[in-house]
């Protein structure tokens, strides 16, 4: 299915120690298709088939709100906010074109983000 006039009015995605958002893991191939949903390699356990959003499906939503937790995810928090966004990084290619992004951390996952 090709990208079409369908958005979604939310999206309340995780961040992954390594990076990766919404199963699109660091410098996958998956990074680059335009096809609204795709299936994903599994990148970490389990390592079962996954169906994932494209990069452009997921930036056309209205709002995104990404929610993180744990000074495990600091390092890849700082990676996603606060350096140049790039494929080793997936979440930090997540921003709503068409409306905001936020990002709800508790302290522990902000702990490597300038204040």
């Amino acid at each position: 299915m090709e990208l079409g006039d369908t958005v979604f009015d939310l999206e309340l995605l995780g961040i992954g120690k390594d990076g990766h958002v919404a199963s699109l893991f660091p410098n996958a191939p998956t990074l680059w298709e335009t096809r609204r949903a795709l299936p994903a390699e599994p990148g970490l356990e389990p390592f079962v088939d996954r169906v994932t959003l494209s990069i452009p499906a997921l930036n056309s939503a209205r709002e995104i709100v990404f929610a993180v937790s744990g000074g495990e995810k600091a390092e890849a928090v700082r990676r996603a906010f606060a350096s140049p966004p790039g494929p080793e990084t997936p979440s930090s290619l997540v921003r709503g074109l068409n409306g905001s992004t936020i990002a709800i951390l508790d302290r522990a996952a902000a702990a490597k983000l300038q204040a």
